[in-house]
């Protein structure tokens, strides 16, 4: 029973931060919000993306990378992964994000103080992710200029009628919703950290919670600590398949 307990605990921790990314952007903690009500609900695309490395100085974005010059490879810690049939690199900034075809629910209207986080939802063909962005320059900027640090994806959230749950691909063939715990061992080793919970999903469900995390990419404070990895659960209920996958890179390398 206190073996339990303890497990439930380190969960709790694990589960604090990246559960805020599952609600709408029109919840983030940003600074300002434009107060013009001109097509508040209408989905925002961005078809003209400019490169924010001149204005914050942050050298380490991948916003400079072409879609066609991206792949998965075998590496798990370059932060590349798919998207449905986009080729995506941690981090980037929304603007370069939005440049794939994915748009916001609700007009992007918000700004990020200087050091401040915030999350939105992404929707593209029926389908969505939850993003968490920061603003790493020393002045407040437009939330479309923000830097996505992290991006989480789940198969089992069904709360919203209109929209299913986009589907992630990360090195090695490890696909959300259809590889398996010992899939995931086998391609990337054993985790960083494994602990297990109760009752997730369901009362006799028992999942597995695996953390691939590398300590040398500093950044962001998260359920990483101070590193920044991958956050890959798996349900028992479900043959050990993965239900949600979380990755984060904030590193400035």
């Amino acid at each position: 029973m206190q073996k339990h307990k303890i497990k439930t605990k380190i969960f709790v921790l694990f589960f604090a931060l990246f559960m805020l990314s599952l609600t709408a952007c029109d919840g983030i903690p940003f600074a300002s919000q434009n107060t013009s009500s001109e097509n508040d609900n209408t989905l925002i695309g961005v078809n003209d993306p400019t490169d924010l490395q001149a204005m914050t100085g942050d050298n380490y974005l991948n916003d400079d990378k072409l879609e066609e010059d991206i792949s998965l490879s075998g590496v798990l810690y370059d932060f590349t992964f798919k998207l449905d049939d986009d080729y995506i690199t941690l981090p980037l900034t929304l603007e370069k994000f939005l440049s794939y075809g994915w748009e916001s629910r609700f007009a992007l209207k918000e700004t990020i103080i200087s050091g401040g986080q915030g999350n939105v939802t992404l929707v593209k063909n029926g389908k969505k992710v939850s993003v968490m962005l920061n603003n790493t320059s020393a002045d407040e900027i437009p939330i479309i200029k923000g830097i996505i640090f992290e991006i989480d994806c789940n198969s089992y959230d069904e709360s919203d009628d209109e929209y299913i749950n986009a589907v992630i691909e990360i090195p090695k063939g490890i696909i959300l919703g259809k590889s398996t715990k010992d899939e995931v061992i086998k391609a990337f080793g054993y985790p960083t950290s494994l602990n297990e919970n109760e009752g997730f999903l369901e009362d006799n469900d028992i999942i597995d919670v695996m953390i691939y995390s590398d300590q040398d990419l500093q950044g962001e404070k998260n359920h990483f600590g101070s590193g920044n990895g991958y956050q890959i659960i798996t349900s028992r209920e479900k043959g050990d398949v993965i239900i949600q996958i979380t990755i984060t890179n904030s590193s400035q390398r």
